[in-house]
């Protein structure tokens, strides 16, 4: 199984945050032109509760995901509803017992990218160059989404 690195991690965090906002756009829509289905998903919860702050978190973070991925060398095939079905499945049930147990371990085997994983819930948690942070509501609830994304792209590019 391929793994991303910190080196992906780094070039594209370098890429998305220095990147203008017509070259952002551009990246944001290619994603969300090409795989449907997972934008789908990612912004289920934001577009039902009309959350404009959810969104606008998720828009980049599902940019630099779908980033990181392709900065890292995987080919990302189209994902069906039925891999995303199947893996929400288990993934929630995954996540209950991490909510009861709070072990990483047996979540971060499930999602199958441990750094990536790690930098997502360590880059949510901290203060930005204005000093804001992520309320912790918004984070548990990005953590969810966005962990989630990983471990169904994770699950399409290693299948």
């Amino acid at each position: 199984m391929k793994q991303i690195s910190e080196t992906a991690i780094e070039k594209s965090l370098a890429f998305i945050n220095g990147a203008n906002d017509d070259m952002l756009n551009q990246k944001s829509e290619q994603y969300a032109d090409n795989y449907e289905t997972l934008v789908a998903y990612v912004f289920q919860t934001a577009a039902e509760d009309n959350d404009e702050e959810l969104l606008g978190y998720l828009v980049y973070y599902y940019t630099l995901i779908m980033n990181i991925f392709e900065t890292a060398g995987f080919q990302i095939p189209e994902v069906s509803d039925e891999l995303i079905d199947a893996f929400h499945e288990e993934y929630l049930e995954i996540i209950e017992e991490f909510q009861d147990e709070e072990n990483y371990s047996e979540l971060s085997d499930f999602i199958g990218q441990p750094v990536l994983m790690s930098f997502l819930i360590q880059d949510m948690s901290m203060e930005d160059e204005d000093g804001q942070q992520i309320d912790e509501e918004m984070q548990s609830m990005l953590n969810m989404i966005l962990i989630g994304l990983v471990g169904i792209l994770n699950r399409a590019v290693n299948n």
